[in-house]
């Protein structure tokens, strides 16, 4: 690849550093195949250290890229590119400090009077049943803290589908270095 060539892109560059990757992978797995205790772990640290660089340094490209479409892309619009894929310009809204106690109180009250007829007065339904409903659909609750369980003599495990992920390295990288 000579830099010089007007004709080189940075999708060239980018896709020349995939397969750059991909290729020490390649190797990386041949070696580990061929020898499964010779190979040096400071050697492997090194890689996994190069390779974390890789994935920062890929990750800075997409960011920097999607920043790039995002000023060609029109508003809710969907850009199609045959072969490839397809980009479309989302938005969302962040909320932060809920003020949950305020919210847990109003939809408890709002749910208690749904138990209630507005002309008789009667009540019509469970209110402590409207009550959970309401603040499990308000709420949205999508995990337990497993503490609190086990606090309340509760086993986690025994309520949800349990599954074991395999061990994993957690690399830091060393300060100063490099």
């Amino acid at each position: 690849m000579n830099l010089a060539d007007d004709t080189i892109t940075a999708a060239d560059v980018i896709l020349d550093l995939a397969h750059s990757a991909q290729t020490a992978l390649l190797v990386v797995t041949r070696d580990r195949l061929r020898d499964e205790h010779g190979t040096d772990i400071a050697e492997l640290v090194r890689l996994l250290a190069a390779a974390h660089e890789i994935r920062k340094a890929a990750s800075d490209i997409v960011g920097a890229v999607e920043q790039a479409v995002l000023g060609l892309l029109p508003d809710y619009d969907v850009r199609a590119v045959e072969g490839v894929g397809t980009v479309a310009r989302r938005g969302g809204t962040t909320r932060k400090r809920w003020d949950h106690p305020r919210l847990w109180s109003l939809v408890a009250q709002r749910a208690r009077e749904s138990t209630i007829d507005p002309e008789t007065g009667e009540r019509i339904g469970d209110s402590v049943h409207a009550v959970v409903s309401a603040m499990q659909d308000a709420a949205g609750i999508s995990y337990w803290r497993v503490g609190a369980l086990r606090n309340l003599g509760l086993n986690p495990d025994a309520f949800a589908d349990v599954e074991r992920r395999p061990n994993r390295v957690d690399f830091q990288p060393a300060r100063g270095d490099r």
